[in-house]
C-alpha cells in the first residue's frame, strides 16, 4: 500500500506541471481585406484604427471594413516601412524609396521638405525630449520642420558608420541604433547624443532590438537568443557586455530572433518565429503556439492595442489576433485529450472527470492536479461536492470520495448506493447536505428521491422526467418536468416522511412550453429554458407572479433550445443550448445579450455549465473540449472608441462630410460608419434613422456598418447612427449627420415666388390686354362706325357735289332747252352739253359704285380698274397711253380709303395732263412691293409750280391724298411732266 501511495505521489507530481490552454484566435487575411499577406508592423493611431504595414501596401482597419492604399492610391512604392501619428487622423507614410507620402482624411499626398530631400526612411522613433528621430538607410536623421537634419555618426577612427538603420531605442541620454544589413559590421550602434558621439557598436553578434521595460530592465533580442545588457559596463568603460536575463524573462532565454512587446500594463511579450509568449508584473508566464491553437508560424511583430487584444504579424500568413476576452479552449488535460463527462465547482477550483484517462482533474487558476480512478470505468452522470467530498454519480451508483484533494480516496471510492434497477439524473445537494437527484425505474415511472445517511430517505413521483433542479436563496426546491410542470417544494429536514411538500404548483403559467432546464439567481427570480421557445424568467413576490418575461432568438439567443442553466456570483445567467453558450446580464435596468460562442466561433451544444467562487465560468461542450471564461478580463482604455463617419458617398463619388448641400440629380447617399473597438467586433450592432424621409422608426440593428440611400427626394435630412457594443461593454453611442438636397430650379422657393409673381403678372397683363382689347375694339367699332358715317358722309357729299352739280346742270340746260323752245332758237348744243353731262355722271356713278364695292378691296382689283381707266380716259382725249405693269398683280387686301385715294389721285392727275399739258403720249409705271410705286410721265409742255393759279386746290388736294395714306407725292416738271407716287401697303 505504501509502495503504491508513492507511485501516486510521483504520478500527481509529474502530471500537475501543467496543462494544455486553446485560445480563440481570429485571422485576417487578403480574403478579409487586408492588403497583402506579408505584414511587417502593426499600429494603432489615436482615434483606435489600427494600421497594418505590408511589403504591398497599406491597410487601414476600423473594425468593420479594410480601407487600402498602394502605387494606385498615390503612394510612392508599394513596399511601406513605417507610418506615423503627427495630429489626428493625419500620418506620414514611409516607404522604401527617396519620398515621403501623407495620409490625411484618408487620402494620400505627397510630404513636401524645404529642400526636397528625402532619405529612405525605415523607422519613426519619437524621443522622451520629443525630437523625432528617423531611421534610414542614408543614415540617422532629425524630422524638423519639414526638413530631415542627418546626425554624423563617426567610430573612433572617423569613418561614418551607421548605414542601412531599422529599429531605435533609447535610454537616458543614448540611442540604441540596429541595422536591417547584417552584412555591416556594425550590427548594434550605442549613440550618446548629449556628448554627439559612438559610445559603444557590437559587430560579433547580430542584435534586432534592444529595450526597456518600466522596471529599468534591459532586454536584448539577438541571434543568439534574449540577454541582458551591463549598464555600467557600458556608461562607464564604453562597452556592450551581455549577460543572462533577469530571472523573470529566464523561460524565454533561448528564443532567438525574438522581438521583445512592453504594454501599458507592464507586461512584456515576446514574439519568435512559432509563437508568441507572455510574462506579467507578477511573473505569470504564459505562452501562445501550436499547442495552444495558433495557426500560423514565422512571426514578424507583435502589437497590443489599447484594448488588451494582442496582433500578430507574420511574414506570409497574414494577421492573427488574440482578443482580450478572457475566454480560454481546452481540448487537453495535463497533456491527455480532454473527453469529459461531469464538471462541478469547488470554492476557486473546478473538479472534471475526463472519460479517455478515467481520471478527476483538479483546475485552479495556474495548475491542475490529475487524481486517477484506476477501477472507476463508470459512465459519470454528474458530480456534486460537500465539504470535502466529491460526489460521483454514475447511471445506477452514487459514489464518495471521501478526501477529493488526496488522490487515494480516488482508488476505492466508497459506494453510497447502488440500484441496477434504477437509472440517476440531474440533482442537486440541499443547505441539510442530503441529496436530491431524479431518477427513474423503467424509463416510464419517475421520481425525485432524497437520499440521507446513504440510504433513499423520500420519493416524490412525477409526471414526467425532470432535467433539471434548483435551490432558492430560501432553501425551496423548484422543479420542472417535461410535461410542463413548474412545482415548488418546501424541505422539511426534520420530518422525513414529509420531507419534500409541494408548496405551488404553477404549471399553468407555462403551459405547452416543453421546460428542459431551470436556475434561480440570487435575487430568486426564476429562469426556466425550453425545448422551443427560448427562455422564460419569472418573478414572484410572496408567492404570487410578479413579474414574466420571455427571450428568444430575437433578443440575442444562439438558439431557442435551451439545454441547461446556471448563475454565477455576479447574478448573470449562463445559457447553454444546442448551438451555443450565452450569457444574460441585468445593466442599467435591462438585461444585455452576450453571445460566447459568436465571439469565438463555436457553435456546439452546451452540456453542463457552472461557475466557481471567483467567477471564473466554466462551459462543457458536446465536444471534447472545455471552455472556460474567466471574469473580469481588463480593458485599457480609458475612454470607449469613439464612434464615427468614415466615407460618404454621393452617386458612388467619395464626398468630405463638411459638405452639406447637394443638388437635386445628387440622390444616391452610401455612409460607412466605425466603431473601432476589437474585441468580437462584428457583433457590434448598428442602426439607423433617416430624419425628413418620412421613416421616424429606428432600423433593425444589424452588424453591417455601411448605409445606402436610393433616389432621395429633394429635402432636409438628418441622419442618425447609433452603435451598441456586445455586452454593453461600452455604452451605445449615436452620431448624426443633416445634409440638404435642393430641389429643381423648376421646385425652388424662388422660381415658385417667381413663378408667381409670373402668374400674377400674366393674369394682370391678360385682363389688361383683354379688357384693352376690349376698348380697343368698342374703339374700333366707334371708330368703324365713325368711319362709315365719314363715308356716308363722303358719298353723300361727293354726290351732292358730283351729281347734285351735274343734276343741276341738265335741269338748267333743260330749262334752257324749254325757253329756246319758245324762242325758235336752236337747242341741239344744250342737247349734246346735257348727254356729255350724262355720260359724266353715269361714270362718276359708277366710280362711287366701285370703291363701295368690297369685292374690289384688293391691290389687282384697285390696278386693273386704274390702268383701265387710264387707257380708256386718255384715248378718249386722243392721247397714247402706254402702261408698264406686271401681268400677274398681287391680290394684296386695301382698305377702301387707300384705293379712293390712289385712284383719285391718279384720275387728277390725268385730267391736268389733258386739261394743261399739251401732250401727245403718256406712260404710266406700276410697280407692287411693300410699297405701291406709280410713275406717271408724259410728253407735254411740261410743269411750273410758279404758274398755278392762286386758290387753285387740284395739286394740293393729290399731296393731301396721298400723305393721308401714309405715302409721297412727288411731281417734276423740266421736260414733260413726271409724277411719283408712293404708297405703304397697309392690310
Amino acid at each position: 500500500m505504501q509502495r503504491k501511495l508513492i507511485f501516486l505521489v510521483c504520478f500527481h507530481f509529474i502530471f500537475s506541471q501543467g496543462y494544455s490552454q486553446r485560445f480563440p484566435f481570429f485571422y485576417y487575411t487578403p480574403k478579409d481585406g487586408l492588403v497583402n499577406s506579408r505584414v511587417k508592423i502593426i499600429k494603432q493611431d489615436s482615434r483606435g484604427f489600427i494600421y497594418f504595414i505590408t511589403r504591398s501596401g497599406l491597410s487601414v482597419y476600423d473594425g468593420a471594413r479594410f480601407v487600402n492604399y498602394s502605387q494606385e492610391n498615390g503612394l510612392a512604392n508599394e513596399l511601406v516601412n513605417d507610418v506615423v501619428e503627427m495630429a489626428p487622423d493625419s500620418l506620414l507614410v514611409a516607404t522604401n524609396v527617396s519620398m515621403m507620402n501623407t495620409l490625411v482624411h484618408g487620402k494620400v499626398g505627397v510630404f513636401k521638405t524645404i529642400d526636397n530631400f528625402y532619405p529612405v526612411v525605415n523607422r519613426f522613433f519619437k524621443s522622451k525630449n520629443g525630437l523625432w528621430y528617423v531611421a534610414a538607410d542614408e543614415g540617422l536623421f532629425v524630422l524638423s520642420e519639414n526638413r530631415f537634419i542627418k546626425i554624423p555618426i563617426y567610430d573612433k577612427e572617423e569613418n561614418e558608420i551607421g548605414k542601412n538603420l531599422d529599429r531605435i531605442s533609447e535610454w537616458k541620454n543614448l540611442l540604441f541604433l540596429t541595422t536591417w544589413d547584417h552584412e555591416i559590421k556594425e550590427k548594434l550602434i550605442v549613440y550618446d547624443r548629449t556628448d554627439e558621439k559612438v559610445l559603444a557598436t557590437v559587430k560579433n553578434r547580430i542584435v534586432y532590438s534592444i529595450d526597456v521595460n518600466g522596471k529599468g530592465q534591459f532586454l536584448a533580442t539577438t541571434d543568439g537568443g534574449i540577454s541582458g545588457i551591463d549598464t555600467t559596463s557600458l556608461l562607464k568603460n564604453g562597452k556592450m557586455v551581455f549577460l543572462p536575463v533577469p530571472v523573470a524573462f529566464r523561460k524565454v532565454a533561448g528564443l532567438k530572433h525574438a522581438i521583445v512587446y512592453f504594454d501599458q500594463q507592464g507586461n512584456t511579450w515576446f514574439a519568435g518565429k512559432e509563437g508568441f509568449y507572455k510574462i506579467t508584473t507578477s511573473g505569470e508566464f504564459s505562452s501562445y503556439t501550436a499547442a495552444q491553437g495558433l495557426k500560423i508560424t514565422n512571426l514578424t511583430s507583435l502589437f497590443i492595442d489599447k484594448e488588451g487584444n494582442a496582433w500578430i504579424a507574420t511574414d506570409g500568413s497574414g494577421v492573427a489576433k488574440l482578443s482580450n476576452s478572457g475566454i480560454e479552449l481546452r481540448d487537453k488535460l495535463d497533456g491527455v485529450a480532454a473527453s469529459v463527462l461531469a464538471i462541478v465547482s469547488k470554492g476557486d477550483s473546478l473538479w472534471a472527470y475526463n472519460h479517455f484517462d478515467n481520471a478527476f482533474y483538479r483546475i485552479t487558476k495556474n495548475d491542475i492536479t490529475k487524481f486517477p480512478a484506476m477501477g472507476l470505468h463508470k459512465v459519470v452522470v454528474n458530480l456534486y461536492t460537500r465539504n470535502d467530498k466529491l460526489y460521483i454519480v454514475t447511471q445506477n451508483q452514487i459514489l464518495c470520495a471521501n478526501d477529493m484533494n488526496n488522490p487515494a480516496s480516488y482508488l476505492h471510492p466508497e459506494k453510497i448506493i447502488e440500484d441496477r434497477n434504477v437509472q440517476f439524473g440531474n440533482g442537486v445537494i440541499d443547505h441539510s447536505g442530503n441529496f436530491i437527484i431524479e431518477m427513474t425505474s423503467d424509463g416510464r415511472s419517475f421520481y425525485t428521491a432524497v437520499i440521507r445517511n446513504d440510504q433513499f430517505l423520500f420519493r416524490y413521483h412525477n409526471a414526467a422526467i425532470a432535467d433539471q433542479m434548483a435551490l432558492d436563496s430560501k432553501g425551496r426546491l423548484w422543479l420542472i418536468t417535461r410535461n410542463n410542470q413548474l412545482l415548488l417544494f418546501s424541505l422539511h429536514p426534520d420530518d422525513p416522511e414529509h420531507y419534500m411538500q409541494l408548496q405551488k404548483d404553477y404549471s399553468h403559467l407555462i403551459p405547452g412550453l416543453g421546460p428542459r432546464s431551470i436556475t434561480v439567481d440570487k435575487n430568486d427570480q426564476v429562469w426556466i429554458g425550453t425545448r422551443y421557445n427560448g427562455i422564460y424568467s419569472v418573478q414572484f413576490r410572496d408567492s404570487r407572479l410578479d413579474t414574466i418575461l420571455h427571450f428568444t432568438t430575437k433578443d440575442g439567443l444562439t438558439d431557442n433550445f435551451v439545454y441547461t442553466l446556471a448563475c454565477d456570483t455576479s447574478g448573470n445567467v449562463w445559457v447553454g443550448t444546442q448551438t451555443g453558450l450565452d450569457k444574460i446580464m441585468l445593466k442599467n435596468g435591462r438585461y444585455i445579450f452576450g453571445n460566447i460562442s459568436r465571439s469565438i466561433e463555436l457553435y456546439q451544444s452546451i452540456r453542463a455549465i457552472v461557475a466557481t467562487k471567483d467567477n471564473t465560468v466554466w462551459a462543457l461542450p458536446n465536444e471534447e473540449s472545455l471552455i472556460k471564461i474567466s471574469s473580469g478580463s481588463p480593458i485599457l482604455i480609458s475612454t470607449p472608441p469613439k464612434f464615427t463617419f468614415t466615407e460618404m458617398k454621393v452617386n458612388d463619388s467619395i464626398f468630405s462630410l463638411g459638405v452639406s448641400r447637394f443638388r437635386y440629380t445628387q440622390n444616391n447617399f452610401s455612409f460607412s460608419v466605425a466603431a473601432p473597438s476589437f474585441i468580437n467586433e462584428k457583433s457590434i450592432r448598428y442602426s439607423y434613422l433617416l430624419l425628413g424621409s418620412g421613416n421616424e422608426k429606428w432600423s433593425v440593428p444589424s452588424n453591417q456598418s455601411t448605409f445606402n440611400f436610393i433616389n432621395l427626394s429633394p429635402a432636409v435630412y438628418s441622419l442618425k447612427v447609433k452603435c451598441e457594443f456586445p455586452e454593453e461593454r461600452y455604452a451605445s453611442q449615436v452620431i448624426s449627420y443633416s445634409f440638404v438636397i435642393d430641389p429643381p430650379w423648376w421646385q425652388a422657393w424662388w422660381f415658385r415666388i417667381v413663378a408667381i409673381v409670373f402668374m400674377l403678372g400674366f393674369v394682370f397683363v391678360t385682363l389688361r390686354f383683354y379688357f384693352k382689347r376690349k376698348l380697343e375694339k368698342a374703339k374700333a367699332a366707334l371708330e368703324k362706325q365713325q368711319a362709315v358715317e365719314k363715308e356716308r358722309t363722303r358719298i353723300a357729299t361727293d354726290m351732292h357735289d358730283d351729281l347734285g352739280a351735274g343734276l343741276s346742270r341738265i335741269k338748267f340746260l333743260s330749262e334752257t332747252i324749254g325757253i329756246k323752245k319758245q324762242k325758235d332758237e336752236p337747242i341741239e348744243e344744250d342737247i349734246s352739253k346735257i348727254r356729255d353731262y350724262s355720260h359724266e355722271m353715269i361714270g362718276k356713278m359708277g366710280e362711287i359704285v366701285w370703291a363701295l364695292n368690297e369685292k374690289n378691296d384688293s391691290l389687282s382689283d384697285l390696278l386693273s380698274f386704274t390702268r383701265s381707266y387710264a387707257v380708256e380716259y386718255l384715248s378718249q382725249n386722243g392721247i397714247d397711253c402706254t402702261v408698264d405693269a406686271p401681268d400677274n398683280l398681287p391680290a394684296d387686301f386695301v382698305s377702301g380709303e387707300f384705293r379712293r385715294n390712289i385712284y383719285l389721285v391718279v384720275k387728277e392727275a390725268l385730267h391736268n395732263i389733258v386739261k394743261h399739258a399739251q401732250a401727245n403720249h403718256v406712260t404710266l409705271k406700276i410697280i407692287p412691293g411693300h410699297q405701291l410705286q406709280i410713275c406717271i410721265e408724259d410728253d407735254g409742255i411740261g410743269f411750273d409750280r410758279s404758274t398755278i393759279r392762286p386758290f387753285s386746290n387740284g395739286l394740293s388736294n393729290m399731296e393731301k391724298r396721298i400723305t393721308e395714306i401714309g405715302g409721297k407725292f412727288v411731281i417734276s416738271g423740266e421736260k414733260g411732266t413726271t409724277i411719283r407716287i408712293t404708297a405703304p401697303m397697309k392690310t
